[in-house]
């Protein structure tokens, strides 16, 4: 281990040692159910997504990257407008780097390389408990925890099948917005 740890831009060439470093830090990395190719997925989400474009930091000590940061842009279609947007991937420090500062500074390179872009809308999620603190002491926002997304449609026949704690309350807060809903659109298609 050098001190003379290096952090910069993802390069052509940079592959091997990037996926050497996922597998040795995720054990199986990827993780997927269908038999693929380490190389082959990792050029797939991160070259050969449909922008064609990445935003990847890597740490290296000597010749051997020791520290990866991962992302690519995406299209976000919000109404009518095209925004574009970032996706987080994958992140990995080896294990007798950790604790060092090397993701810190991965972030901050990658980061950099996401404001150059000017993206509109930048978002990533993780069960990884190092990152949700990493990302807590950046105050960076909270996305919500979702359990699940449901249309209902007979909110009776919904309570039927799925008890909930003041239910009254809640079934007439639905039904109020619901109505407050009817009247934006009846608004927003009335024109004068």
């Amino acid at each position: 281990m050098s001190s003379q740890i290096r952090v910069r831009e993802y390069i052509l060439g940079d592959e091997k040692n990037i996926i050497d470093l996922l597998k040795e830090v995720f054990k199986d990395w990827p993780r997927l159910e269908i038999p693929c190719f380490a190389y082959y997925h990792w050029k797939w989400k991160y070259i050969d997504n449909p922008k064609k474009t990445n935003a990847i930091s890597v740490a290296i000590d000597e010749d051997k990257i020791i520290g990866c940061d991962h992302g690519y842009y995406i299209d976000i279609k919000i109404g009518e407008k095209v925004f574009l947007g970032y996706q987080g991937g994958d992140s990995a420090v080896h294990p007798e780097y950790q604790g060092q500062g090397i993701y810190s500074q991965l972030n901050y390179v990658k980061y950099h390389l996401i404001q150059m872009k000017v993206c509109d809308f930048a978002y990533w999620a993780t069960d990884n408990p190092k990152m949700i603190k990493f990302n807590r002491n950046r105050k960076y926002p909270r996305f919500p925890k979702v359990q699940n997304m449901i249309k209902i449609k007979d909110v009776d026949l919904h309570r039927k099948f799925s008890p909930v704690d003041q239910w009254v309350f809640k079934k007439y807060a639905y039904k109020t917005l619901k109505n407050i809903n009817k009247f934006i659109n009846v608004y927003k298609n009335y024109k004068i």
